[in-house]
């Protein structure tokens, strides 16, 4: 049997010397996004404590992440995805940096024909558990945020918390993407299959025969421990072995599951979409290990070469290293980590012999040559599939019974409103579907409202022009009240389930002549089982509090739809409410 040398000095070397074509390719993505921290009354983010010297916390991580990193060029030279709200975000705060974020992308695209950015659905709400209409929207909806911002259709897509079920991945399909990037654990490894059929059926031949060799080697070893003169059993006893035993082996055996390779994952009606699943040691540790990224050529040499295959590499077979982190982790959850990104990309994985790439340009190289299938309801960041984001699980410390509690009073809210939408958008809106799809430009403030209504509302319905522009936005308010954030974190008294609860009140506020009359006492009802471990507050009294926050402040009449959404108020026209904890009604 050949045995090759994995000490990463020999594989240095190995890889140093095909360097001209390395089939050793790397390629890093990073997921930029933040919790939507606007409070939906006013548009804008409250002071946060901790985020100090900056107002808050978007402002820190833009001042120690994004913009250093779009200065650095580290953009150009990775995948990523940037969030459509902490997108609008930056577009809004900080123009320049957004502006290179934006050229990152297109001078790739204009040199390759495809760019480095991904699309991410709209309101990182975790799909698995949204109704299909419900995520449709949210691909479509970040689709077209992507269009605008990056000029170009996204070929891929990251899904809020990497959050997959089959029929999600064959609705991107539908949508026209053509590849995810999920978390290793998501793929069902048993699944694996070569695609050709004639190179399939070599790899079950060559898996069958290691499986005998391994039981001659079996029968010889326990022959010998009888101690028989003779250690080998005669070829006549070893035929026999084998043949009964040829029966227990499966019609189909398993293939090796690799991560260093796309994978095809076939859909419904001969649709397709392409899975990439990174690294987990080498993500985790980038992620986790301030060692990793204290030194880009240690990194390279210490923790990238030994993940390759050298097998792969002898034979000059591709390879990918996929890394895939949160974007935050250069140069805010770990200090001046743009640097080690930029040194990384720029110099340490070429002087080590490996190429860089990026998901688009490796999978027009290398089509897939195996398909597989993966977990439904499965994430990169809840290892009991989506527990963390529907009932709670134990990825988060303490309690986490709220969740499924406050997730039970949104599912209230949100029956009424589809129920609402079905009711009446037929009577006033052409298209309600389309209307839905898109009234995105109005949300976003970059069309007028009466722009749309000129296209979507039936003749004869102008008097009913108001409803109509209630129905939508309270559409758009359920999507943005489902955001993942409000069930990530431990406790329910922290500013993302507030904003959930927030988004819940505006849509009282625009639906409430119309909503069943018990409704809210339903809603409220519900939330009272949900208790904050950390100041005892419920659900109940929380909602109540941001409210009577909004109501003393006079900002409830900015949700009712005049003409356009309110504008978002200056910082200087924000209230200062005597109590600090209502300050994030939201």
């Amino acid at each position: 049997m050949l045995t090759i040398d994995s000490s990463p000095a020999y594989l240095g070397s190995l890889v140093a010397s095909k360097v001209a074509s390395s089939p050793v390719q790397v390629c890093i993505h990073g997921h930029f996004y933040q919790p939507p921290r606007e409070n939906p009354f006013t548009g804008q983010i409250p002071r946060e404590i901790g985020a100090e010297p900056y107002a808050n916390f978007n402002e820190k991580i833009n001042a120690e992440c994004y913009r250093p990193n779009a200065l650095a060029g580290n953009f150009e030279r990775m995948s990523f995805n940037l969030g459509p709200t902490l997108a609008a975000w930056v577009e809004q705060h900080d123009p320049e940096t957004y502006r290179l974020i934006i050229e990152s992308d297109r001078r790739n695209y204009e040199r390759f024909g495809y760019g480095t950015a991904l699309a991410q659905n709209y309101n990182h709400v975790i799909l698995p558990l949204a109704k299909p209409a419900d995520a449709r929207l949210q691909i479509e909806w970040g689709v077209q945020d992507f269009e605008r911002r990056f000029g170009h259709k996204p070929e891929g897509m990251w899904l809020a918390e990497t959050g997959a079920s089959t029929w999600v991945l064959d609705m991107l399909a539908q949508a026209g993407l053509k590849f995810v990037i999920l978390a290793p654990w998501q793929a069902d490894v048993s699944s694996v299959e070569t695609i050709d059929p004639a190179r399939r059926a070599l790899l079950q031949s060559r898996l069958r025969q290691h499986i005998i060799d391994q039981w001659h080697a079996e029968a010889d070893r326990t022959h010998a421990e009888k101690g028989l003169a003779d250690s080998s059993l005669p070829e006549s006893d070893l035929m026999n072995l084998v043949a009964a035993r040829l029966p227990l082996l499966p019609p189909r055996l398993p293939e090796p599951y690799d991560v260093s390779e796309a994978y095809l994952v076939e859909l419904a009606e001969g649709r397709s979409i392409v899975a990439f699943f990174y690294n987990g040691k080498l993500s985790g540790d980038i992620s986790f290990s301030q060692e990793a990224t204290a030194d880009a050529d240690r990194y390279a040499q210490e923790w990238l070469l030994p993940e390759v295959n050298p097998a792969k590499l002898e034979a000059h077979q591709p390879q990918l290293l996929l890394i895939a982190t949160d974007g935050e982790l250069y140069g805010h959850h770990q200090p001046y980590r743009d640097h080690f990104l930029q040194y990384l990309t720029t110099f340490a994985i070429k002087d080590n012999g490996m190429t860089l790439t990026f998901p688009s340009r490796y999978l027009r190289e290398n089509p897939p040559g195996r398909r597989i299938q993966i977990h439904d309801n499965s994430s990169w960041s809840c290892h009991h599939g989506v527990e963390r984001w529907s009932r709670g699980c134990y990825c988060t410390p303490g309690d986490s019974s709220w969740k499924g509690i406050l997730r039970q009073a949104c599912d209230l809210l949100s029956v009424e409103v589809d129920r609402l939408y079905a009711e009446f958008a037929p009577l006033l809106l052409r298209d309600p579907d389309k209307a839905l799809r898109e009234f995105l430009p109005v949300w976003q403030q970059v069309q007028p409202v009466e722009t749309f209504m000129q296209t979507h509302l039936q003749e004869g319905q102008a008097s009913q022009r108001d409803l109509a522009v209630r129905l939508l936005r309270s559409q758009f308010y359920k999507h943005q009240m489902y955001t993942s954030c409000a069930w990530f974190f431990e406790d329910i008294d922290r500013i993302e389930p507030k904003n959930a609860l927030a988004a819940a009140a505006i849509i009282f506020r625009l639906l409430h002549r119309r909503l069943p009359a018990d409704l809210r006492q339903r809603f409220e009802q519900t939330l009272t089982q949900a208790r904050s471990q950390q100041t005892g507050l419920d659900g109940s009294q929380l909602y109540r509090r941001g409210l009577q926050w909004a109501a003393k402040n006079g900002l409830l009449a900015r949700t009712d739809p005049t003409t356009d959404p309110a504008p978002l108020l200056k910082p200087t026209e924000l209230p200062s409410p005597s109590d600090p904890s209502e300050e994030a009604v939201a």
